[in-house]
């Protein structure tokens, strides 16, 4: 079972994805360094954190769902049903990131949900 402290981390780092604010990153940044020389010691106590750490060097996969909420139930489930520690995810209205993100294809309006996928860090250059 993950801790509170490894949850909150990863709450920060998904939160820096979201919001673009650095303070969140910080947040999770000091959570790695006090909990550091534990976590080197007995690494199998700290997976969770380790997976957070893991995440915040290499970067989010962010998943920005765009169209009408109520449609869309189907495709998050979907999405919540793999294991994906670093995945982010957000309506498109309700995050910066997902500013200029439409359900739109070669300028005609979809009739169903869709998703825009993203991954920050060094994985897929260009990123937002």
């Amino acid at each position: 079972m993950a801790s509170g402290i490894s949850a909150s981390v990863f709450s920060f780092l998904r939160l820096h994805e979201l919001t673009g604010q650095d303070r969140y990153r910080d947040f999770a940044e000091q959570e790695f360094q006090r909990y550091r020389a534990a976590a080197t010691a007995a690494p199998a106590g700290f997976v969770h954190l380790l997976a957070a750490r893991d995440f915040a060097q290499r970067g989010a996969l962010g998943i920005i769902f765009a169209g009408d909420k109520a449609a869309a139930t189907a495709l998050v489930k979907s999405v919540h049903r793999a294991y994906l520690p670093a995945r982010v995810l957000a309506f498109a209205e309700d995050v910066p990131v997902g500013q200029g993100r439409t359900r739109s294809m070669a300028g005609r309006q979809l009739r169903v949900p869709t998703s825009h996928l993203y991954r920050t860090g060094n994985q897929w250059p260009g990123a937002p």
